[in-house]
């Protein structure tokens, strides 16, 4: 599992590299990720990829965004069309 964390983490970062430093964890049992912003900046920048990271077919459910200041987000995956 720690693996499957490191590679989700990593696609993410590079996929995103706006988001800057945010921790991942995953929830295997409700295949959701928790990503956790250190700043509210950061926190706005991940809601204006929402469309983005809800499209994403990486076999992940939900993105949730953690923030202290804020209550969570969570951006659910919407499968795209099929071509």
């Amino acid at each position: 599992m720690i693996y499957f964390t490191q590679a989700i983490s990593e696609f993410l970062s590079r996929r995103f590299p706006k988001w800057g430093d945010c921790q991942f964890r995953f929830d295997p049992q409700t295949n959701t990720i928790y990503v956790k912003c250190h700043n509210s900046c950061r926190r706005t920048v991940i809601i204006n990829d929402a469309q983005a990271i809800a499209e994403l077919d990486i076999g992940i459910e939900n993105f949730v965004v953690v923030h202290p200041d804020y209550p969570d987000l969570t951006i659910q995956h919407t499968p795209g069309e099929l071509l």
